[in-house]
């Protein structure tokens, strides 16, 4: 080869090599990029998790009732937003701040009464006060001491909303209304499996009916709404329709 090159080089060859060692490194390290980049939840899966506490049945922007069958969802800042329209999701896209607002405040509203802490989520030892800081977390609603807890919750929600979680099933299955399993009807027992559907305690006889349960959750949740509606019935107590005891007396 010496004698074909000058100085025994063959600067074609080499050239080529570089090139292609330089490729396959610069490859390889957006192929590790790609694998390290943290992946967030897809678009339908927030919308499935944030749509149980969703708060406002109104359009954000037009104020238009939400008719099913025409609603446009959007997710924005990893927020869920519903619009009538797509003219409404695309002003909803381009400014964002003044829909989430108006959530947030619905979320308040709607969940305050009900929440299941009395102390801040972030620093569980700390009782809330007058002070304490309403926030939100995709459409749940979280109690803080201060801003700064707040703030942090919101950065790192995970953890926090399995406490969160804890609370409210603890809070509810006291007075859980429902004895058999919504999927199955199988009794639940012991060994019963406790999810929430927003805030709300689902009790499941497995882990396959949960599966089940997460394709159609609304129309099992009617199947709850039901027995706990069918429970609150109050009794006759032996009071006849037209207002007179059927019990008979002498005398």
């Amino acid at each position: 080869m010496r004698g074909w090159f000058p100085g025994g080089r063959v600067p074609s060859l080499v050239v080529s090599t570089e090139v292609v060692s330089l490729f396959s490194l610069m490859t390889l390290l957006l192929a590790c990029a790609a694998f390290l980049e943290p992946v967030g939840p897809t678009d339908e899966a927030l919308i499935q998790g944030q749509l149980p506490t969703y708060p406002v049945a109104t359009c954000v922007i037009s104020d238009e009732l939400l008719e099913e069958g025409e609603i446009v969802d959007v997710v924005v800042e990893g927020r869920l937003v519903r619009v009538c329209c797509s003219g409404c999701a695309r002003r909803v896209k381009a400014a964002p701040a003044r829909a989430i607002a108006k959530i947030d405040r619905a979320v308040i509203d709607q969940q305050v009464a009900a929440y299941p802490l009395k102390t801040c989520l972030k620093n569980i030892q700390e009782p809330l006060s007058g002070s304490a800081v309403n926030a939100v977390v995709g459409t749940r609603l979280v109690r803080t001491c201060c801003l700064d807890c707040a703030q942090q919750v919101k950065a790192e929600p995970a953890a926090f909303m399995r406490t969160l979680d804890a609370a409210y099933t603890a809070q509810q299955l006291p007075d859980y209304a429902v004895e058999t399993c919504v999927v199955s009807d199988e009794p639940l027992d012991e060994d019963a499996l406790n999810v929430l559907y927003g805030n709300t305690l689902v009790r499941l006889c497995c882990k396959g009916c949960h599966r089940t349960f997460t394709k159609e959750p609304e129309l099992f949740m009617k199947k709850i709404g039901a027995s706990e509606k069918s429970k609150r019935k109050p009794e006759s107590h032996g009071v006849d329709r037209d207002g007179s005891h059927d019990d008979d007396h002498d005398g």
